[in-house]
């Protein structure tokens, strides 16, 4: 079990609840991830009322869930993505380190990217993202002396809207192609989707290990509504499928085997994070030996466990129940 080197747009998070009828006012899908700049950030923070803040971006938010559930294992994963030399990029690292990711930063002149989470009663989460530095990734930010050492590469969807965030997502995934080391990529978004269908059917193909999407994500990438076809439409794009569908659980595809994995059933306080969660846990139990159906098994637990707290926040799981739990999976 060695490190996973996670690619991503490091934010800071401000989680805001809200209503329905504001993101009616300003035509906005709920559930999505927009892209503003902070005079619109500011007009969602004044719509609602703010809960709390905390380090994100959907890869961040990934190798801080794996960190938590590598601890004493010696198996602290890295990070790279491009922050401010500002206030915000310093409390960044600083809450990387104190989750146990090793910071691969790079200081850019730019402002330090930050999310505005605006939660509504139905606990769905709309994003209004200023991506500021993220935008300055390039492919020299990537560590390919780091990258060799570790046993995974992480890439989320998102990296494709920084101008150079594609070049430095294929370095990373062709360094880890080049050393036979798996390549796992998360859509994100059903917008980034949309916007970089074409580029991930054009450069992805062959290239992954595990494709994260939901089936939002998956239609837009296949451009059909039909489940079927969009399983044999994106099923060439990694060996292994892994379909998120919330309170469901997720749906397995390999090769020619389709398994649905059924969540768990819990009073859900915020779905921030959820989906990153479940990612995290699921590479951390696959690096840990269990098979794609084990480790889809523990992702969904563990993914039901951050929904029943605000935002991805570790210091509220359980460990305990959460090692008992993994430790009934491995030997069922």
């Amino acid at each position: 079990m060695g490190p996973v080197y996670g690619i991503g747009n490091p934010l800071l998070d401000t989680l805001v609840y809200g209503t329905h009828d504001f993101l009616r006012s300003i035509d906005v899908k709920p559930g999505t991830m927009n892209l503003v700049d902070a005079d619109m950030q500011r007009k969602v923070v004044a719509a609602g009322r703010v809960a709390d803040a905390q380090p994100g971006g959907s890869a961040a938010n990934a190798m801080r869930v794996y960190a938590w559930l590598a601890e004493g294992l010696h198996t602290s994963p890295i990070y790279t993505g491009a922050v401010g030399g500002d206030d915000p990029g310093r409390e960044f690292a600083g809450l990387l380190d104190s989750a146990g990711v090793q910071s691969r930063l790079a200081t850019v002149d730019a402002s330090t990217g930050g999310s505005v989470i605006y939660i509504t009663p139905d606990k769905e989460r709309t994003m209004f993202t200023a991506l500021g530095a993220c935008l300055l990734l390039k492919p020299e930010h990537i560590d390919e002396d780091a990258l060799q050492r570790c046993s995974r590469v992480h890439l989320t969807g998102y990296v494709w809207d920084a101008p150079s965030g594609q070049e430095a997502a294929m370095k990373a995934i062709r360094a880890g192609n080049r050393r036979g080391i798996p390549v796992s990529f998360d859509v994100s978004d059903v917008l980034v989707a949309d916007r970089h269908r074409s580029d991930f059917f054009d450069v992805l193909a062959g290239s992954l290990d595990v494709l994260f999407a939901n089936e939002s994500e998956l239609a837009s990438l296949s451009e059909t509504d039909d489940i079927d076809q969009m399983i044999e439409r994106c099923r060439g794009l990694a060996g292994c499928l892994v379909i998120k569908r919330g309170a469901e659980g997720c749906r397995l595809v390999e090769a020619s085997a389709v398994a649905d994995v059924p969540g768990e059933a819990v009073d859900v306080v915020d779905t921030s994070g959820a989906g990153d969660t479940f990612a995290g846990a699921f590479l951390y139990a696959r690096e840990d030996g269990f098979t794609t159906l084990q480790a889809a098994t523990f992702a969904n637990f563990v993914a039901s466990r951050v929904v029943r707290v605000i935002g991805c926040d570790t210091d509220a799981f359980d460990r305990e129940e959460i090692l008992i739990r993994k430790r009934s999976i491995r030997v069922a």
